[in-house]
């Protein structure tokens, strides 16, 4: 009998998801993305030596994607309604401090092939991307800027995560500086997107396309980095210097809790996400967050 009601509810969901509706109602949202799984591909075959961290330097193109995405819709739309300049000042600051640390260092880099050239280079477009997007939030687009709605200010998050990372880091580059500035962005892109979920759940309504893809693909990015520090905790704890640091000889454990952190923050909204995808129905996030 419970067999029977399950196919049932099975079948009804076949039913309402139709891939040919699917693909019609998604057709940019396909393209965009479509585009990225073919950069992907090439990338994994042309400079890749397929070891597992590959799946870090993925995790730096996704984020990259999405600072992308946004910057073509401001410029498209004109227009800066309903982006947090709060979370972009997070990202652009998070971004810095990553790469006055990998640019000179190795220890963070993923060991696949891709960790010296690729890796870098994303965080690098990543990085002037953010601070882009954020001159076109504060400055050209401004009269356009929800400033009213956006209230969780950078500095709440700045501050914490600073301290926070002078206290609990790493040692792979086993240089104080490094480690510091690596494990500060850490933190800081940890909640980096509050501000903007915050924003548009009170905001309410429809979020405009590439918006949500931009925090999806973030979102997306995030759980790319997790698998690759769980895969890397033992290391990381292994490796812990001679530099002071709270929790000696456990802060890989740190690093983890830092992206499964971001996870939970996103979990709704990329449950969101592919529900709106599946349904063709814009988003909207009255209950969201």
């Amino acid at each position: 009998m419970n067999t029977g009601i399950e196919l049932s509810t099975a079948k009804r969901h076949l039913e309402k998801f139709n891939l040919q509706n699917f693909v019609k109602n998604n057709k940019k949202e396909l393209s965009y993305w479509g585009l990225l799984a073919a950069a992907i591909v090439a990338i994994y075959f042309l400079f890749s030596d397929g070891e597992f961290s590959f799946c870090y330097t993925l995790s730096a193109i996704v984020q990259m994607f999405g600072f992308l995405l946004i910057a073509i819709q401001i410029q498209k739309t004109r227009s800066a309604e309903g982006i947090s300049l709060n979370t972009l000042i997070c990202y652009t600051i998070g971004f810095a401090s990553k790469l006055s640390s990998i640019l000179f260092n190795q220890g963070y880099l993923p060991t696949d092939s891709t960790g010296d050239t690729v890796y870098r280079i994303s965080e690098v477009l990543s990085f002037i991307l953010s601070a882009y997007v954020s001159y076109l939030v504060y400055d050209k687009f401004r009269a356009t800027y929800n400033s009213d709605q956006d209230r969780i200010k950078a500095d709440f998050i700045i501050i914490p995560a600073f301290i926070l990372a002078c206290l609990i880091h790493p040692a792979l580059n086993a240089i104080y500086y490094p480690d510091i500035a690596w494990t500060f962005a850490l933190y800081l892109e940890a909640f980096a997107m509050l501000p903007q979920l915050y924003m548009l759940a009170k905001k309410g309504g429809k979020v405009e396309a590439l918006t949500s893809h931009f925090i999806a693909s973030q979102g997306f990015s995030r759980c790319l980095a997790f698998f690759f520090w769980l895969d890397s905790v033992v290391e990381i704890n292994e490796l812990d210097g001679p530099l002071w640091t709270l929790f000696s000889g456990s802060t890989g454990y740190a690093v983890v809790l830092s992206q499964f952190v971001q996870i939970l923050i996103f979990s709704d909204f990329l449950y969101q996400y592919v529900k709106s995808l599946q349904t063709g129905v814009p988003m909207s996030l009255d209950s969201c967050v």
